[in-house]
């Protein structure tokens, strides 16, 4: 599952991949990866946004997205 998120991460836009990696491996903030990177916190969100996106999509493609929902649910992460 991991590695399939990764493949998804380095298919996406330079800056997408970097916001993205800034916000999911560093832990900063939107306004922290803004001010790294220079960017609108607004582009920041929109790059999350999108990344969020198209790995969802990539995951229920393969049909892995009731494996992710199933271990956050386990996790006590539960979107809902």
């Amino acid at each position: 599952l991991s590695q399939v998120v990764k493949d998804v991460v380095i298919s996406l836009s330079d800056n997408c991949q970097q916001v993205y990696n800034l916000s999911r491996d560093e832990g900063l903030s939107h306004k922290e990866i803004s001010h790294r990177m220079d960017i609108s916190t607004k582009t920041v969100e929109s790059h999350i946004t999108k990344a969020l996106k198209t790995i969802r999509i990539e995951l229920k493609r393969m049909g892995l997205i009731s494996i992710l929902l199933i271990i956050q649910f386990l996790k006590g992460d539960n979107p809902y």
